[in-house]
C-alpha cells in the first residue's frame, strides 16, 4: 500500500491499493499537474490499482481480511501527531502478510514543526522510539544519498526504514 506516487509501485506490484488525503485526492483525480506532467490520475482505472482510500491515515481503516506484502510510506507521516503514528502503525501490523510482511517508511530527519503546512520532521532516534511503541522492529536501515551537494537551501537528510513485527 503506497500513498504517495502510487504510479512507481505499479511495475512491481500488480495489486496495488492507495491512500489519498482528501486535498491530495483532487490532485489525484485532475489530469495534470500544475507543471504540466501527468498527474496521479494516470493509475485510475487500471487493473492494478485495487483500491483508492480517501481518507488522511489517520481514518484509514482496511479491508476485512486483506493482508499486504508491502506498507510503503512516503513523507505522509510527518501529518500526524505521534501517537497517530504508533496507532497507524500498530493498525498496519494487523494487515501484513505472516512472517513475510514489511514496512518501508521513507522520511526526513530532524524533530521540526512547519508552520506553512503543519508538517512534522522527526529525527532518527524519534522514529526509533515509535517503531518500538508500535511494537515493530527496524531491520534495515539506509540514508539516502544523491542529494546535491551544494543547494542555496541545507537539506535535510532522508531515511529510509524497512519495519518488521
Amino acid at each position: 500500500m503506497n500513498s504517495y506516487k502510487p504510479g512507481c509501485l505499479l511495475t512491481i506490484e500488480d495489486r496495488l491499493p492507495t491512500i489519498q488525503d482528501r486535498q491530495g485526492y483532487r490532485r489525484f483525480a485532475a489530469p495534470h499537474s500544475r507543471a504540466g506532467r501527468p498527474s496521479r490520475a494516470h493509475i485510475q482505472g487500471k487493473p492494478s490499482v485495487r483500491n483508492i482510500f480517501n481518507v488522511g491515515l489517520e481514518e484509514w481503516q482496511p479491508l476485512e481480511g486483506v493482508e499486504y506484502d508491502l506498507i510503503w510510506r512516503q513523507w505522509c507521516l510527518g501529518h500526524l501527531t505521534d501517537e497517530q503514528v504508533v496507532q497507524y502503525l500498530e493498525l498496519c501490523k494487523t494487515v501484513l502478510r505472516l512472517n513475510s510482511g514489511i514496512i518501508v517508511i521513507n522520511t526526513s530527519g530532524i524533530d521540526l514543526f512547519d508552520h506553512t503546512d503543519s508538517s512534522v520532521t522527526r529525527q532518527d532516534e524519534t522514529f526509533q522510539s515509535l517503531f518500538k511503541k508500535a511494537g515493530l522492529k527496524v531491520v534495515r536501515t539506509e540514508l539516502q544519498r544523491g542529494f546535491p551537494e551544494s543547494s542555496p537551501r541545507k537539506l535535510f537528510p532522508v531515511r529510509m526504514y524497512a519495519l518488521k513485527p
